[in-house]
């Protein structure tokens, strides 16, 4: 179903290039990888904040499919998810999914660098998959974020008490580490 969506979006519009923030995509990769010749990169935020993100939409709330997901029989937390708090389970679903994506991709990027340099930008987006998206063009997009989170219902990380911080940390430091975030 979804090659035949992309396939449209990419025929049906002219376009030649495909981009999508979807992490239930992360089930699909090798079907992507098989089915078009392109490159996929995995495009990676500050776990903190996208979880204080992800905690204001909704998620695990029974609103929406992430109700669904949670550790299969035999992995790490199957026994204990039902304990999990929402916020354990949104820091669980971050980390879980973007290792499974990391595992199957060879290049991420930390969307933190992309729209803060432009060099970083160039490199992976002008030179690699030619975009050929003008400085000016870039400098005006980053200055205008869309789909960010009208009111947030979780505080700025640094506000966070100590037992959500030992929740991040142990769901997510490892991972912020070798992505690079420092905090």
């Amino acid at each position: 179903m979804r090659r035949d969506f992309i396939a449209d979006r990419l025929t049906g519009n002219q376009v030649s290039y495909y981009g999508e923030v979807n992490g239930y995509l992360r089930y699909h990769i090798e079907s992507l990888k098989e089915t078009f010749s392109a490159p996929i990169y995995l495009l990676v935020r500050d776990g903190r904040k996208v979880i204080r993100s992800m905690y204001s939409r909704g998620t695990f709330t029974g609103n929406d499919i992430s109700t669904l997901l949670g550790p299969e029989e035999g992995e790490a937390y199957f026994e204990e998810w039902k304990y999990f708090t929402r916020f354990e389970k949104i820091c669980w679903y971050w980390a879980t999914n973007n290792e499974a994506m990391m595992k199957q991709l060879d290049t991420f990027i930390n969307f933190e660098d992309i729209i803060n340099s432009w060099p970083i930008f160039n490199k992976y987006f002008n030179i690699n998959i030619t975009l050929n998206i003008s400085y000016e063009k870039w400098a005006t997009s980053v200055n205008k974020p869309s789909n960010a989170s009208p009111k947030y219902l979780l505080p700025p990380y640094d506000e966070w008490n100590i037992e959500q911080r030992n929740i991040f940390d142990k769901h997510c430091k490892s991972l912020m580490s070798r992505l690079g975030y420092v905090y």
